[in-house]
């Protein structure tokens, strides 16, 4: 992760296992919660000895793959709390989580990007996080008794759902942030306080250090040589407003790997 400059890994996955034939088991621990969330802060415990983290997902009673971003889990709360939310529960009080990304569905009728009672009253309010929350890649959001729609940012802020995933820049955050905040429905306050949560999580990254010229130098060792075609790092190309790659030379073949990344400004 660090050779590759990713700092938040997109997991650990802490689903609990509701059925033997859900498509993503393998990425998911257990069917006991105490189990999960014991295995998911030993994930978090080595990924912050290397100086990097995860987002533990998917917040919370993600239990299909089928049709997940409208399937519905109608769950009392002592369920929720002894087995949907128990593994979240103790990484976040153990104090090893500080990102958590949300599921792509509702619980009871709210979907979780905007879930208030989810995001703030008990991850925040009740447990004490401190760390950002994002959303899946995506993922609707609605206020209870609406229709949900993707990139719904007024009860995601509302919420305290710091992040939405993927946008690429500014501009996709539509027309209903002013006009929520023309009619009082949200307040600056609220985006200022998702703001510092996002600042607070970033200043304790990797991504930080090297913006600031103070990221430390590593060595890769022991990578198996049929890994990789070369030792060569790879090449970080900078990217403002346009950039070609040139790959004629490049032949897409069996065997073969050419790797780069971009820093889009």
């Amino acid at each position: 992760m660090i050779s590759q400059r990713v700092d938040c890994l997109l997991g650990p996955g802490m689903n609990i296992h509701r059925h033997p034939l859900n498509g993503r088991n393998f990425e998911y621990f257990s069917e006991d919660p105490y189990v999960t969330g014991c295995f998911a802060g030993a994930v978090l415990e080595g990924l912050h000895a290397a100086g990097v983290t995860g987002a533990a997902k998917h917040f919370c009673a993600n239990n299909q793959e089928m049709r997940r971003h409208f399937a519905d889990p109608v769950v009392s709360e002592r369920a929720l709390r002894e087995i949907y939310l128990k593994g979240f529960e103790m990484i976040v009080k153990s104090g090893v989580c500080d990102a958590i990304m949300t599921t792509y569905g509702p619980v009871n009728g709210v979907w979780t990007a905007g879930n208030y009672d989810l995001c703030t009253t008990i991850l925040r309010e009740e447990w004490g996080f401190k760390g950002i929350v994002m959303t899946d890649w995506w993922a609707n959001v609605n206020f209870r008794g609406e229709e949900p729609k993707r990139a719904f940012f007024v009860p995601m802020a509302i919420a305290q759902n710091d992040v939405y995933m993927v946008c690429a820049d500014t501009s996709c955050a539509d027309e209903d942030i002013d006009t929520a905040l023309a009619d009082g429905t949200l307040t600056r306050g609220e985006l200022q306080r998702n703001a510092a949560n996002i600042c607070n999580f970033i200043i304790g990254t990797n991504a930080m250090k090297r913006l600031c010229g103070e990221a430390d130098e590593i060595e890769i060792i022991n990578r198996p040589d049929e890994e990789m075609d070369s030792d060569e790092p790879v090449i970080f190309y900078d990217i403002e407003k346009e950039f070609e790659l040139d790959l004629s030379g490049i032949k897409s073949v069996q065997g073969k790997n050419y790797r780069f990344a971009l820093n889009v400004a």
